[in-house]
């Protein structure tokens, strides 16, 4: 094969070549300098003839964007000047005005008389990156739905767990502390106390201020329980005017009695309300573990006989359970059973 059917062998190969292929010669005094390979794949891909672009109109015809023209004029002169080869993606606008997407392969050969030879090869991947964008919208939106159900979990498990008005841990939550709390100390042999609360003057706020105005003071009776204690403690409302406290960790009866005094003092100044001042104390029963029981409902039920018996005594004061008084109690229920 003669040296004229090589060159239109690969002048044919190159012309159908499924690339769109290009080739530059960058003389350094004429940087404007025409390609002298044009493909028609590169028309295809560009809508530019060899005749309507060179060099420098490359970069500003496909590159509009005047921070897209100024990286591709750095990353090819880094690349002459040592990178022998260079493989990017690239967004370019054809003569149609429609954004593609290539991926071009460039090279360049020094040749005599300060002549860069520049050859490039491009492939459009268009439908990939669309693609792949596509995939990320997609990524992004589960995202945010998912953002946005685990925002919905959290709330449902707030008013599954925490009182709606007040704040506080709910009865269910309580239990699920009390039994951790059991648990963890029955191991360690420790202790705490459970103290079962209720509210004095409640029912003649709601009376004779209404249910809005007793709202707002089991919202402030929230507060004061909560400033009372500890933060390694729980406070929870039970139901109504009756709250429930875990104080944990204790080593004696007496700091549990030094909780409960603190508790009581936090009601000595009225609560100021928007119809007025009122009083409001509370009646506290107290049961202790392992002292009274080991069990969650014995110490709840024992807690809360006792501040039944902290009512009785005049209200606004606590009460530790006594197994006497309360052997008291079974043999007098036991004595009215069998006279009455």
């Amino acid at each position: 094969m003669s040296t004229c059917d090589i060159d239109t062998f690969l002048s044919f190969v190159v012309e159908n070549i499924s690339e769109g292929v290009c080739v530059c010669h960058r003389i350094e005094e004429f940087p404007y300098t025409r390609f002298t390979v044009w493909n028609k794949r590169m028309f295809e891909l560009t809508g530019y003839s060899i005749d309507e672009i060179n060099l420098s109109g490359w970069y500003q015809t496909v590159f509009p964007n005047p921070s897209l023209q100024h990286k591709a004029r750095k990353r090819i002169k880094k690349m002459c000047l040592g990178d022998k080869l260079l493989d990017e993606e690239w967004e370019i606008t054809g003569a149609d005005g429609k954004i593609r997407w290539l991926s071009i392969s460039t090279s360049c050969i020094a040749g005599e008389d300060n002549t860069i030879h520049i050859m490039a090869a491009m492939r459009d991947i268009t439908e990939r990156k669309q693609a792949e964008a596509e995939r990320e919208k997609m990524i992004t939106k589960l995202q945010k739905s998912l953002n946005e159900m685990m925002k919905y979990k959290a709330k449902l498990e707030v008013i599954a767990l925490y009182d709606t008005l007040t704040g506080l841990p709910n009865r269910r939550l309580f239990f699920d502390r009390l039994n951790m709390t059991l648990e963890r100390n029955h191991r360690h042999k420790g202790m705490f106390s459970l103290f079962y609360l209720d509210l004095d003057g409640l029912k003649k706020v709601n009376d004779t201020l209404g249910h809005e105005a007793g709202d707002e003071v089991i919202c402030t009776a929230s507060q004061r329980l909560n400033n009372a204690i500890r933060k390694s403690d729980t406070v929870a409302r039970i139901g109504g005017d009756e709250f429930a406290i875990i104080v944990d960790q204790i080593k004696s009866v007496e700091e549990a009695e030094i909780a409960v005094k603190k508790i009581v003092a936090s009601f000595a100044k009225p609560i100021q309300l928007s119809a007025g001042n009122v009083n409001v104390g509370v009646s506290i029963g107290i049961s202790l573990f392992p002292v009274d029981s080991n069990e969650a409902d014995e110490l709840i039920r024992l807690a809360d006989n006792s501040m039944y018996t902290s009512k009785n005594l005049g209200k606004n004061t606590y009460t530790f359970y006594c197994r006497e008084t309360d052997a008291q109690k079974i043999s007098i229920s036991a004595n009215i059973e069998t006279y009455g």
